[in-house]
């Protein structure tokens, strides 16, 4: 009777924390844990419960927990690579996924979160994340090919077409401002938009996007081959990747080729790693000549390979901080994982060059743990704290940047629509170019706004050019209040124009499937 009731308590927690009633699923798991304190499931779904709440330290506790209990429990190895991913301890999570990988090699999520990691970090170059990817595809979907069947779709190159989304995050997510002006100003007479929506989460944004389709499919609780079924079924003409190797990522899907041009964006910088998919959007600055053959996917360029488009209400631009206050205010909204080492280090050289000036950090998942690692990290390089102020969870967080004077790319893996983001409110953004194209996303943000003049070629000149800035308050101030009005027009804020840009891709790729169709539907 004590084991049906564990199991009952831990499926009502499960459901609780999904349907976001997370005080009722805490206390749920505390039954669970009083009934059976060496429960590695209930100290597993616990842990689910703290990282749902962004609880990351006390997350990785349960995990422990689980394990101690089971140490070969994947599931809670599992979950822990994803806390310690969070956490910005990459290493650690690394090591976890491939523990995972080592006595399950099936998984492919924990292995499309291995492959994720190594795009954050400095010693994995542009071969070796691709090589990754190509035994993912081997591992996991390699195998479905041959379930690839002929497509009955009508091969006339300028008919209406159908195009299918694919994500987890048609919600308010970053994602979501990247991928939104596709759906919200495609052109109706051309195409028609079916949206599958493999996210749990419904909120105002969940239902405008809803409003800009013209069928919506909720897709969570399909496996991989019904929704790839359902896609054949549908009439899929163009199907879209918004995901790649993130969270929520239906990869297995399209491994199944459901539709007959697959194209993967928006979402995910560095693609898929699957010859079933088509193109990779992308731009010419986000990824060379030089690296293209390096992908399964053929290089689509846009002008720019997002397009940032908030929704509801952006704050308007605020005056220059450092004019009222005196000191300088260097700023990043980025995520903690991404400020590396070689990130801290040279924005302390920043620091030393400027003085009397700060840094503003603010992320979600900048908890008490994480800041206090950020000061002593800052603290072996000689910044004292209080030239720090370290910000988690805000109410509004564009408006964090009403106190940046100049906002600050990390790297090697740059931030994206923190980005956009910033140079909305007005921010200019200090990039440093990589040689991946997750490093080079600010270059290539900045290029298509029309600011060259912000990408640096190397440690020495952004250091140079932070300092100028610095210099340049009266500059920086006229530059602030035009900033936004200027930047409307570029590829990187013109939504429609990005989805003129985005249909004649389809249109494109769709005329070259017309001319020559694959045999048997594979690639």
């Amino acid at each position: 009777m004590q084991v049906q009731r564990l199991l009952a308590l831990l499926d009502a927690a499960r459901a609780l924390r999904k349907s976001g009633r997370k005080d009722e699923a805490e206390q749920a798991c505390r039954e669970a844990l009083r009934i059976a304190p060496d429960s590695e499931r209930a100290h597993c779904e616990l842990g689910n419960l703290f990282f749902a709440r962004g609880s990351l330290e006390e997350a990785e506790a349960a995990y422990r927990a689980a394990l101690e209990r089971a140490p070969r429990d994947a599931e809670a190895r599992f979950r822990l690579g994803n806390a310690l991913k969070e956490l910005g301890r990459l290493a650690e999570a690394a090591a976890a996924y491939r523990e995972v990988l080592a006595a399950h090699p099936k998984h492919h999520a924990a292995h499309s979160n291995l492959i994720f990691l190594l795009d954050l970090m400095p010693e994995f170059d542009t071969a070796a994340q691709q090589a990754e990817r190509r035994r993912w595809h081997d591992l996991h979907a390699r195998s479905l090919a041959a379930g690839i069947a002929p497509f009955s779709n009508r091969r006339d190159a300028e008919r209406r077409l159908r195009i299918g989304l694919v994500s987890s995050d048609f919600r308010e997510h970053a994602a979501a401002k990247c991928f939104g002006p596709v759906l919200r100003h495609h052109d109706r007479s051309a195409f028609e938009m079916f949206c599958y929506d493999s996210g749990r989460i419904e909120d105002a944004v969940t239902r405008e996007l809803r409003a800009a389709a013209e069928g919506w499919c909720s897709a969570a609780d399909l496996p991989d081959e019904a929704l790839a079924a359902r896609i054949r079924s549908d009439g899929v003409d163009v199907l879209v990747d918004l995901s790649g190797h993130t969270n929520g990522s239906r990869l297995l899907v399209f491994a199944r080729k459901p539709a007959p041009v697959q194209i993967s964006g928006w979402g995910h910088v560095n693609g898929t790693g699957l010859p079933t998919v088509d193109y990779l959007v992308s731009d010419a600055t986000l990824i060379p000549a030089a690296l293209r053959g390096l992908f399964a996917e053929q290089i689509a360029d846009l002008p720019c390979f997002l397009c940032y488009e908030p929704f509801g209400e952006v704050p308007p631009v605020a005056p220059l901080p450092s004019l009222a206050r005196g000191s300088f205010t260097f700023g990043s909204k980025n995520r903690p994982e991404k400020i590396s080492e070689a990130t801290l280090a040279l924005w302390s050289r920043i620091l030393h060059a400027v003085p009397q000036s700060r840094l503003v950090l603010q992320s979600l998942r900048l908890g008490k743990p994480a800041r206090e690692e950020i000061r002593r990290r800052f603290a072996e390089h000689g910044i004292a704290a209080e030239r720090l102020t370290l910000l988690g969870a805000v109410d509004n967080h564009l408006r964090v940047l009403d106190d940046i004077d100049l906002a600050l790319d990390p790297f090697p893996n740059n931030g994206m629509i923190t980005t956009a983001e910033a140079l909305w409110m007005g921010v200019p953004v200090l990039t440093l170019a990589g040689s991946t194209p997750a490093g080079r996303a600010g270059a290539a943000i900045l290029s298509a706004a029309g600011m060259p003049d912000w990408i640096a070629r190397d440690e020495a000149e952004y250091v140079r050019i932070a300092a100028e800035f610095a210099e340049e308050r009266e500059f920086l101030a006229r530059l602030r209040a035009t900033l936004r009005e200027r930047l409307a027009q570029t590829p990187v804020f013109d939504g429609r124009a990005c989805a003129a840009a985005a249909g004649a891709l389809f249109r494109r790729a769709w005329r070259r499937w017309c001319d020559n169709p694959p045999p048997g539907g594979a690639t």
